[in-house]
């Protein structure tokens, strides 16, 4: 009797507090949503004077995407993104890898990084490029995917 009773106040416990936050999505140009405000709880001052203060305290989360795609008969995943500096596309499929390259490109279109893929897995560094929009091309067997990688 008692693991129920704590399991349905833990149950309600959790429930509370998950609809005690309010939040936001911010998008970019594109209608790609790019970071989620969290609103984690509301603080009220009472005054000497009897007036009250309301302070809500705010968090903005970058939300990280997976991206899923294929190209021709791959199956491709490239995360994280947004990224701190290393980006992982994983390669999958029935085809041989021939030919895999990459090109990253920043936003005036200068190429910062290239390589070719040895396995399925394929790690972009990025750390030495400052924050902001790249974009990354994958050429597997002469077909072509680009994706934009965002850099924080």
């Amino acid at each position: 009797m008692k693991t129920k009773i704590t399991l349905l106040i833990t149950i309600l416990t959790i429930s509370f507090t998950a609809f005690a936050q309010d939040f936001t999505y911010t998008y970019d140009a594109a209608g790609n949503r790019i970071a989620r405000v969290v609103y984690l709880q509301t603080k009220t001052t009472l005054h000497n004077n009897g007036s009250t203060n309301h302070e809500t305290e705010e968090e903005e989360i970058a939300e990280e995407k997976t991206l899923k795609d294929k190209l021709g008969s791959f199956d491709l995943l490239v995360y994280p993104n947004p990224t701190k500096g290393l980006v992982v596309v994983e390669i999958s499929g029935e085809e041989t890898i021939e030919s895999a390259t990459y090109n990253v490109y920043d936003v005036g279109g200068k190429q910062v990084a290239n390589g070719t893929v040895a396995s399925s897995m394929l790690l972009v560094n990025l750390n030495q490029q400052i924050a902001g929009t790249y974009t990354l091309r994958l050429t597997i067997n002469g077909k072509q995917q680009s994706w934009k990688i965002i850099k924080e």
